[in-house]
């Protein structure tokens, strides 16, 4: 029996293909919070390059904190960073932080449900209803 030899240029084309295959995969799997979900909206996003500051606020419809906690613990962070993420429940009422920044003014604060932060040190945070006075 005589063995098929594979050229080289099918082993590069291969190689190639799967090489796209792989990339698409990392890409569709990756969570930059921009990916659409039914769950959470992301309504805005701001970054600060200078001082590696992002923050994040979403509207969501859930009710569960650990779900709502997950979702945070999801998200991007870079080492010697910081990320702020806030969760609304009434969508009219979910600041776009893309303009904002960090801060919120008080008719939003009533609607923030959870409020989650990473710090540079990559300890993280999670308060249910951080503005709520008693």
């Amino acid at each position: 029996m005589a063995s098929k030899k594979i050229s080289t240029t099918t082993k590069v084309v291969i190689l190639i293909v799967v090489i796209f295959i792989l990339m698409g995969f990392m890409i569709l799997s990756f969570d930059n919070g921009k990916k659409p979900s039914e769950e959470f909206e992301k309504v805005g996003y701001f970054i600060n390059e200078k001082s590696s500051i992002k923050i994040y606020s979403y509207y969501t419809k859930v009710n569960n904190f650990d779900k709502i906690k997950a979702h945070a613990q999801s998200l991007p962070w870079k080492k010697g960073g910081v990320t702020h993420v806030y969760y609304f429940n009434d969508r009219e009422n979910t600041p776009n932080v893309t303009h904002l920044g960090v801060k919120l003014k008080p008719r939003f604060r009533k609607n923030c449900i959870a409020y989650y932060y990473k710090l540079t040190n990559g300890k993280g945070n999670f308060t249910k209803y951080p503005f709520k006075t008693d």
